[in-house]
């Protein structure tokens, strides 16, 4: 019984997706997750269609842009919501230099990401 019970806790840790904040705040904003709303919108979606979604906070030519990386690529956004470049499996429009400034990335924010591990440099 006890095996069956450990089983049945390993594979609901699997499928049940966990959502978690891993900085307090980005874009000079204290808790960004629930007070920009653009990207609460965007955390919203993956609690809802449970697909894995990490945030990440970096610097490119002085201006803080968050890394918002989904199941089926990436995108780069400032800190209003503006788009500023993509990645897809097999294509995107972000620039070597703006991609090589992710290496330097801060995860302020993952959900659903039990059986997920992004790379944006894939």
């Amino acid at each position: 019984m006890k095996r069956v019970m450990f089983i049945v806790f390993i594979i609901q840790s699997l499928c049940l997706g966990s959502c978690e904040k891993k900085i307090p705040s980005a874009c000079n904003v204290e808790n960004p997750i629930e007070n920009i709303q653009w990207l609460k919108e965007e955390v919203e979606k993956a609690g809802i269609t449970n697909y894995p979604l990490q945030v990440y906070s970096f610097y490119f030519e002085n201006r803080e842009l968050l890394l918002i990386d989904e199941e089926f690529g990436w995108y780069i956004k400032d800190c209003c919501g503006n788009l500023v470049c993509h990645q897809g499996d097999f294509e995107g429009d972000c620039s070597k230099e703006i991609i090589q400034a992710t290496s330097d990335k801060t995860l302020i924010y993952e959900c659903n990401t039990d059986i997920h591990d992004p790379d944006p440099k894939k």
